[in-house]
């Protein structure tokens, strides 16, 4: 979409904020992503006024990036102000370091043995349920982490239509994971504030999870249902064994996407991120240094584009409006914004697949959870 600069035109807005260009984008804005305005109405007003700052950003952006592998747009938070925008990130201050993480050990035998597909994508299990929003909350962790969960017990358990497929709750994870690094310790169950997908791997695994339906998601700290020495009820599944810390390693995240299950990872976000439409995210310039804070997210496939671009593709957690129905592509192997070696953290399935009909299962392989050897398990 064009973003014209309106100048000097006269303005046509009856709260005389936008021009009639920016008006334009306005309502284009409001009719894309299901906005309603009362003209004179102080909601409206300070629509109004965030919409037109964040379009100053986003024009700027917009010529920033021009030469870019990607393409920004008007993005659902257009709207809002910088602080409820920001709402969604974590604190960079909190953000996962690959310093003191376990490097990734693998076998050389595995490695040179092993052969991926080009190119894969989990939403082709059909196990993948629809992109969540996680709203004004730092809780990007606990969706990521979910996200990864639920589609390989999915996909072990054979739940590959919309009727069948099982949705896990965020809300549980947020509340029931004891280690937060953004918060004292006697307060660490508020999960808005931001954690780490590893933390979260290790509370299910340890407990187990429940349902979205049991536990539905409040966008704010609730009551973990487990309590905090004893389990209150009876959760709705165990479905991890382990996890795996892939940090720092490309080969071993390709290899444990196309063989075992998709991971999350951690990245800064930048300024030019919120606008994301489409193409290969490859912002050079997002350092923890400029970066407006830390994000988590699902990586749900790898490929490479016809100009020969490699990119991890990535289910985000801000609605399915957002980006490219909710999902953005970013270039693999060079650790853009730092989403390669910041607490890259994957789920290992208690249970093994035997679902001959499935279509991943045709076309590809048997996925073992008990094959783990060239992963590091924590």
């Amino acid at each position: 979409m064009a973003l014209a600069n309106g100048g000097d035109k006269v303005k046509k807005d009856k709260d005389n904020i936008l021009s009639d260009d920016d008006l334009k984008h306005f309502n284009d804005f409001n009719a894309k992503f299901h906005r309603t305005c009362a003209d004179e109405a102080p909601k409206c007003k300070e629509q109004k006024l965030n919409f037109a700052k964040n379009l100053v950003k986003l024009r700027k952006i917009k010529e920033q990036t021009k030469e870019k592998s990607f393409v920004v747009g008007l993005h659902p938070f257009m709207d809002e102000s910088e602080k409820e925008m920001r709402k969604r990130l974590m604190d960079k201050e909190i953000m996962p370091k690959s310093i003191g993480m376990k490097q990734m050990q693998r076998s050389p035998e595995g490695a040179k043995t092993k052969i991926n597909p080009s190119s894969f994508d989990w939403r082709n299990t059909g196990a993948v349920n629809p992109v969540k929003d996680q709203k004004q909350c730092g809780s990007c962790w606990a969706f990521s982490t979910i996200a990864t969960v639920e589609t390989i017990d999915n996909y072990v358990h054979c739940r590959d239509t919309t009727e069948s497929r099982v949705s896990y709750s965020e809300q549980m994870v947020m509340d029931c994971t004891y280690y937060n690094a953004s918060v004292p310790e006697k307060e660490q169950y508020d999960g808005c504030d931001g954690g780490w997908p590893s933390s979260a791997l290790k509370r299910i695994m340890i407990t187990g999870t429940e349902t979205e339906k049991q536990d539905h998601y409040l966008a704010g700290k609730g009551v973990c249902p487990l309590g905090l020495a004893e389990k209150k009820r009876p959760v709705a599944a165990h479905p991890i064994s382990n996890w795996a810390n892939l940090t720092g390693d490309v080969d071993a995240m390709v290899d444990f996407i196309a063989n075992k299950a998709p991971f999350a990872f951690c990245m800064m976000i930048c300024e030019d991120f919120f606008g994301y439409e489409s193409g290969v995210y490859d912002s050079t310039n997002c350092t923890e240094d400029n970066a407006v804070g830390g994000h988590a997210v699902a990586v749900m496939g790898y490929g490479t584009t016809d100009t020969g671009i490699d990119y991890w593709l990535v289910r985000n957690s801000w609605g399915p409006t957002w980006g490219e129905d909710g999902y953005f592509k970013i270039r693999r192997g060079t650790n853009v914004a730092g989403c390669e070696d910041s607490n890259v953290a994957g789920p290992i399935p208690v249970d093994s697949r035997d679902c001959p009909n499935n279509k991943l299962h045709r076309a590809h392989h048997h996925i073992n959870p008990h094959t783990q050897q060239d992963f590091v398990l924590i």
